[in-house]
Order: C-alpha cells, then structure tokens, then sequence
C-alpha cells in the first residue's frame, strides 16, 4: 500500500471534514453521509502509517480542528433529528385529529 505523508492524510481528512460540515450545513445529508464514509477510509489509512507513533505532536492541531468540525457536524445532524420527529409528531396528532372527526361526523 502506497502511504500519502501524514500531513497530506491529515489535510485530506480536514477537506473532507469541512466538506462534511458544508453538507450538514445546507443539509444534504446524503452526501455527508458518504463523504463520513470516505474520511472514515482516510482515518484508517492514517493511523496505519508507518510514521504515525513519532509524529503526533505535528498532526494533533489538525486532528483537533476535525474534531471541533465534527462537533459542529454532529449538533447540525442532532437538530435536523429533532425537527423530523417533531414534524412526524405533528403530523401524527394531525391524522388522529382528522381520523377522530371523520368517525364522529359520520
């Protein structure tokens, strides 16, 4: 397996983070979703590098401000949920609601 430097894994991992966060954003959560899955793939190939054991203290300013993307990514997707089950909710009392007075009307 070919090995990019640290720094290039580590600067992949922040575009596809920011990336991320640009899609949670705009809430496409589809393509968050994917590009998870891509910076995922780049984690892995980061920390089977040969080099990564002497070279944390260069990476871990860059690993930090994933970390606080990633925070933010989360928070986004945390309300996102919210607002669709408050919507699913109201649309439930909606259809009970209707269903009542349709049994009572007729």
């Amino acid at each position: 397996m070919e090995y990019l430097s640290l720094q290039q894994c580590t600067d992949k991992i922040l575009r596809l983070t920011q990336r991320m966060l640009e899609h949670a954003q705009s809430e496409d959560w589809t393509l968050m979703t994917a590009l998870e899955l891509e910076r995922g793939k780049a984690l892995e190939h980061l920390f089977q590098h040969p080099e990564i054991k002497n070279s944390m203290q260069v990476i871990s300013s860059t690993l930090f401000e994933v970390m606080e993307l990633d925070k933010t990514c989360i928070n986004l997707a945390e309300q996102a949920k919210q607002s669709m089950l408050e919507q699913l909710n109201s649309q439930s009392q909606g259809e009970r609601a209707l269903s009542l007075y349709l049994e009572n009307t007729g």
